[in-house]
């Protein structure tokens, strides 16, 4: 497809000067860098999910065609290309799109919302809810409610993160109820009383309004 001519009627042209740009539009050629430690898990033929902003919400399907088999030594990543379909003209040169791909096989793993975590360089921890016990003569405080449950510490060891949510390797089992606002004001065995009114965000795939 031809665009734009940059030289007029009549002008006179030197050799080399450019008439009008060329693209060729179908196939399309998707070019990312990756970090080099994803080198051994990148194939040629390997299926990639493309999202561009000048379509939001309507997915491409790409093959990788081509990955470079030297590293950039000063941002140690190196450059993929994959290659797809573009029949109705709707992917154009210079796009800036997301590109995505699935490693391995999908597993199961117990997540939490990133704000139910508490990162700290001695250990990553929640405070996990438990029913609290029963005290003979334990009355809270004159307009608070009474404590249904207490709250206990855990360390944890986090895994990778995705939108909103947080996976724990280790430290946390299925069907836990875990605390996730207000862990500055929490302590070992405080008494709390569960309200689930506010929900924390807890979307895999988060997209925030432009204001």
């Amino acid at each position: 497809m031809l665009g734009i001519r940059k030289v007029n009627l009549g002008q006179y042209l030197n050799p080399g000067d450019p008439i009008v740009s060329l693209q060729a539009l179908d196939p399309i050629h998707v070019d990312f860098t990756l970090p080099e430690q994803r080198m051994n898990q990148v194939a040629i033929g390997t299926p990639v999910r493309l999202e561009v902003d000048a379509a939001p919400g309507k997915p491409f399907e790409a093959k990788v065609t081509a990955i470079e088999p030297s590293v950039d030594a000063s941002t140690r990543n190196f450059k993929v290309r994959a290659s797809l379909a573009n029949p109705g003209g709707e992917l154009r040169p210079g796009t800036f799109g997301r590109v995505g791909f699935d490693l391995g096989q999908s597993s199961a793993v117990v997540v939490v919302p990133q704000t139910a975590v508490s990162f700290n360089p001695y250990g990553n921890s929640v405070y996990v809810v438990v029913a609290a016990p029963k005290k003979a003569g334990a009355e809270p405080a004159e307009g608070m409610p009474q404590a249904t449950h207490v709250v206990k510490q855990r360390f944890v060891t986090t895994g990778p993160s995705r939108g909103d949510l947080v996976g724990i390797i280790d430290g946390l089992k299925p069907g836990e109820v875990v605390v996730t606002s207000g862990l500055l004001r929490l302590r070992n065995d405080a008494g709390v009383t569960i309200n689930n009114k506010v929900q924390p965000a807890a979307q895999d795939r988060p997209e925030p309004e432009n204001r």
